[in-house]
């Protein structure tokens, strides 16, 4: 999954989901749903946002994946540790 960030007009930060060549509204369904799948969210950045942002929004990105797929003591992903 492929997520692009964008500045707001009020400075906020809003998310969209890039599907080849269109846009649709950002989902946590579908983020969570990817995540589970095994599918990694790759980031891309809009004009805007700044490198601090983008590494917030990396580091934020990283913990989320370690939070679904931790690894095990033998190095194998599981849910249930």
């Amino acid at each position: 999954m492929k997520l692009k960030f964008n500045k707001t007009e009020d400075g906020d930060i809003a998310a969209v989901i890039l599907d080849n060549t269109k846009q649709e509204a950002f989902s946590y369904i579908k983020m969570i749903a990817a995540l589970l799948d095994g599918q990694p969210i790759e980031c891309e950045y809009g004009e805007g946002i700044t490198p601090e942002e983008q590494e917030q929004i990396k580091s934020l990105n990283d913990a989320i994946w370690k939070k679904v797929h931790p690894e095990g003591e033998n190095g194998e992903m599981s849910l249930f540790n």
